[in-house]
């Protein structure tokens, strides 16, 4: 498949969410060289968990960039950090191998989970891993949904 996204991103105000649907509470990369991604990934996850207050039991959906040929290679590491696994979100069983556009159009898929159901609660958590060892997590919450 193929695919692009953009987004329009800003700044809310302290208690103004605005016409956003969602909040980037937080985000991390990391690294891990050979065959480390999985630990680096465990640690991006904790990492975003500290940084925007929350635990993992308030994610409620994890949202991968995995593919068919590296299933569980990122829901293992989340699932480690969060303490278990939430439902999962899989854009390339609905869109197809994107390559480097799957994350966008994981968030994009999120953001109208939240357009479409307001008062959806529970955070999500995206996450990404390369072949090479580049990883990285994101913990989005509908807009003015969540204050830690």
């Amino acid at each position: 498949g193929e695919g692009a996204a953009v987004f329009a991103v800003g700044r809310a105000t302290d208690g103004e969410a605005g016409s956003s649907a969602a909040e980037v509470l937080a985000v991390a990369t990391g690294f891990g060289p050979e065959g480390t991604a999985g630990t680096a990934l465990t640690d991006c996850v904790r990492r975003v968990l500290q940084r925007s207050g929350v635990t993992g039991a308030d994610v409620t959906l994890l949202a991968t960039g995995e593919r068919g040929t590296d299933e569980g290679s990122e829901t293992a590491p989340a699932g480690e950090a969060l303490g278990h696994r939430p439902r999962r979100l899989v854009p390339v069983r609905h869109f197809g191998d994107c390559g480097a556009a799957t994350g966008a159009l994981a968030l994009a898929t999120v953001l109208e989970l939240h357009r479409a159901d307001p008062a959806r609660t529970g955070l999500t958590l995206l996450t990404a891993r390369t072949a090479e060892g580049a990883v990285g997590a994101a913990i989005v919450s509908g807009a003015g949904q969540w204050r830690p």
